[in-house]
């Protein structure tokens, strides 16, 4: 495959219409039409911030070979419409929806998904809900099971508790709460009751052996 000067690749910073509001994503135009168009599904909370550059960088370098790129920004999240506390696996599923049909519109029908961490296992679950959907699947170091990674995100808070002296937390002790339908903060970021049931129910495994099934 011929490659293109990275001088002459147009970066397209938009909008799309999502079922909840505008999501904002940054498009890589691939080469032409029949060429694999990848689309970007972000990781979780602050890690979606950190892993910015280096995804806009892989994108580049995608770019460069003749690929496409659709790098999304889940809503409540980043330059996206909405808050934080009203985000959700299943308003991650319908975000995903929204950028494929984007794609589509456009006249890409060699779409590809791309997963990052937490977004990795999105990724896998849109492929197994969808198996005729996606050309190809690229995972970046996928998380394997939701309540475990979720379990280390909140123990966030226990630093930060016991940093400034307050009294102290497990994450039993949040869980607990979140069950019996609080939602509390992380980080600065607000985690709903349905955010955690949501992500918990998520395993790499199960979801592979759905495939193997079928």
């Amino acid at each position: 495959m011929s490659r293109v000067n990275a001088e002459n690749i147009v970066l397209q910073p938009q909008y799309i219409d999502g079922i909840k509001g505008k999501l904002f994503t940054l498009f890589y135009p691939p080469k032409d039409k029949q060429q694999t168009v990848f689309l970007f599904l972000p990781s979780f909370a602050e890690e979606l911030n950190r892993c910015r550059v280096m995804v806009a960088m892989q994108a580049r370098q995608l770019a460069a070979q003749g690929y496409g790129c659709l790098l999304l920004d889940y809503y409540g999240t980043g330059d996206s419409a909405g808050d934080f506390s009203e985000t959700h696996w299943r308003q991650w599923q319908n975000d995903v929806e929204s950028a494929y049909q984007w794609l589509s519109e456009k006249g890409y029908n060699n779409i590809g998904i791309w997963g990052l961490r937490l977004g990795a296992l999105l990724a896998v679950d849109e492929a197994v809900n969808y198996p005729k959907r996606y050309s190809r699947i690229l995972l970046w170091q996928p998380v394997l099971d939701g309540k475990q990674y979720l379990t280390q995100f909140l123990r966030v808070r226990i630093a930060m508790l016991m940093d400034r002296g307050l009294k102290k937390e497990t994450t039993q002790d949040m869980r607990k709460s979140l069950e019996q339908g609080n939602s509390i903060e992380v980080a600065g970021y607000e985690i709903t009751p349905q955010l955690l049931k949501e992500i918990d129910n998520q395993k790499m495994w199960t979801m592979m052996y759905q495939v193997s099934c079928r």
